[in-house]
């Protein structure tokens, strides 16, 4: 059985002769196994104090000097402490006050019903992979727990099912850790990970990596035969930017931004649309699933908000059957703006008309 290569996370190009500049490939062990850095430490324990009660939601955390005379570090590991707990979403600045404990927002809307399964299982192709979403999910946001994933790899191996893990929202987590991947509780090589940059920094870099496993040499092929080479000058980039901690500090930064922006834009489907419209509360990512009151088609919404210069995601979409037929999927991943507002206004109105007029 050949090596993987035992690169961390870095973004460092595998060295794998002709394909160093085709596939990108890292151990299984990279950042998660990682010991934490000293700031994480520090933020993991204000966070826990947090969590514990000891700081209320409103209650200003002690000052950075504070901080650093408590937990004997530098000034500079106390500010990048308050950064994590800022991503994770427990503290919040206040100029020229200091750092609060984030007091949670009253949503009223309600979450959407749960998906039920057929009644009768489906056979399996063992020959297939399955191919699933289960860090940050797209549509819902969600994310399975780590027993279910313990579960979910019992079952490959019983079955011999190979999966393809795609985790691309897995970096971009409101609070809390990064949820571990299902790879981390793979022994026996049935998943395939798959990570990229495309929702992190740029879709046009076009910079992604893979753990693939028993099937690494399947996949190089592969690679090889859909596209021989990958710009080396991107990788690169991404290499230098990840390497020097520029990364780690674009997600503390886009986290917090997101989070914001999710935060938006259920309000504002609070504000606008019709009762009985219900929304995820994800956990991560710039995707919103909203479900729309009975009565209202996502398809007729879709071609509505279309001729209104508005675009959504409606429900069949993401259902090989065509179903979710009340549900939409909304992008908040734009920062906040009036224009942004005023088109959930109007997605808002027309759901209200197509629920008056019932479907079509």
């Amino acid at each position: 059985m050949k090596a993987q290569f035992p690169c961390l996370l870095t973004g460092t190009v595998a060295p794998y002769g002709r394909f160093c500049s085709t596939v990108l490939v890292y151990s299984s062990g990279a950042r998660n196994a990682a010991a934490p850095r000293l700031y994480e430490r520090v933020a993991d324990a204000v966070g826990a104090q947090i969590q514990a009660g000891i700081y209320r939601p409103g209650e200003r955390i002690p000052s950075v000097r504070r901080l650093r005379d408590q937990h004997h570090v530098s000034l500079t590991t106390v500010l990048e402490a308050v950064r994590v707990l800022e991503s994770r979403g427990l503290v919040r600045a206040r100029p020229q006050s200091g750092y609060f404990v984030r007091e949670p927002h009253g949503l009223a809307l309600g979450e959407p019903d749960p998906s039920s399964p057929p009644r009768r299982p489906s056979r399996v192709d063992a020959s297939l992979a399955l191919k699933l979403n289960l860090g940050i999910g797209n549509p819902t946001g969600s994310c399975m727990t780590d027993e279910a994933k313990r579960r979910l790899v019992g079952l490959l191996e019983t079955h011999d099912v190979p999966l393809v893990e795609d985790d691309v929202y897995g970096d971009l987590v409101f609070g809390g850790p990064r949820p571990r991947a299902v790879k981390a509780f793979d022994r026996h090589g049935l998943v395939l990970y798959c990570g990229s940059y495309s929702k992190t920094l740029s879709p046009g870099l076009r910079v992604g990596w893979a753990i693939p496993g028993r099937y690494q040499d399947k996949l190089e092929l592969l690679k090889l035969v859909v596209n021989q080479a990958t710009a080396p000058a991107p990788q690169l980039a991404v290499a230098a930017f990840v390497e020097s901690g520029g990364f780690d500090r674009h997600l503390r930064r886009v986290r917090h931004m997101y989070r914001d922006q999710m935060e938006h834009t259920i309000r504002a489907v609070t504000r606008y649309f019709p009762n009985q419209t219900r929304v995820t509360r994800p956990a991560g990512g710039h995707v919103l699933w909203v479900q729309l009151p009975a009565g209202v088609d996502s398809m007729d919404l879709y071609e509505a908000a279309g001729a209104a210069g508005i675009r959504i995601a409606p429900g069949p979409m993401f259902s090989p059957s065509g179903g979710y037929r009340s549900f939409i999927r909304l992008n908040t991943g734009f920062p906040w703006q009036p224009a942004l507002e005023r088109q959930i206004e109007t997605l808002g109105k027309l759901a209200a008309r197509a629920g008056a007029s019932g479907p079509r």
